[in-house]
């Protein structure tokens, strides 16, 4: 069984994924340090995305707003998630302990072509969700569409200005939480899982079963 309270801290992980992307953002601008602590904290984003997603969609599948379709849109989105928080910790955490040199190797080797394929999983994925959301209508639209752009600039960074990607960062953070934050106040039932109810036989007038 699911309660109200499990499904809350699904939201509650949408916003501090939220807070920590703005935080690496603001990083990466060089308005905090970046230092190996701060940098170690750079995967918890995706990590706690990951719940949040998980949370939205089931948010939506017991309003009955979520098809085949937006299932396997969920499932593109939490695969692609998933590569993002291993992008993250070798970009974050392994890169900056490797020679330049090195690190461009590997780039332009094996390891970037599997970042292209994650990046590109999780643009396919974060359009696909976002679609859920948008005809779900449990969130506001304008907030599921903003969510979606950001998040796709995200995706294409490599191919982006910094500025612009850093643009859809911010966004992203920020309708992310908007929507954690209505999933938060609006989630008051349970998701329960009920048994099959069995139906004990009983007897006739006749003592008959």
């Amino acid at each position: 069984m699911t309660t109200p309270a499990l499904l809350r801290l699904t939201a509650l992980a949408g916003i501090v994924s939220a807070v920590v992307l703005v935080f690496n953002f603001l990083r990466r601008a060089e308005v905090v340090p970046d230092v190996a602590a701060t940098q170690a904290l750079a995967p918890l984003s995706a990590t706690f995305g990951l719940i949040a997603v998980t949370g939205l969609f089931l948010w939506h599948r017991r309003e009955g707003r979520v098809g085949t379709a937006g299932t396997a849109g969920y499932a593109t989105n939490l695969l692609g998630l998933t590569g993002i928080v291993g992008i993250e910790y070798i970009a974050n955490v392994i890169f900056p302990r490797l020679d330049d040199a090195l690190v461009d190797e590997l780039v332009a080797g094996s390891a970037g072509t599997v970042f292209m394929v994650i990046s590109v999983v999780f643009l396919l994925g974060v359009l696909a969700f976002t679609g859920v959301l948008l005809r779900g209508g449990l969130v506001p639209r304008a907030a599921a569409a903003l969510y979606g752009a950001g998040f796709a600039l995200i995706a294409l960074r490599t191919l982006l200005p910094d500025a612009l990607v850093a643009a859809g960062g911010f966004a992203a953070a920020a309708w992310l939480a908007v929507m954690s934050l209505t999933y938060y106040r609006r989630v008051d039932t349970a998701l329960v899982v009920h048994a099959p109810t069995v139906q004990t036989a009983r007897p006739t007038e006749d003592g008959s079963l």
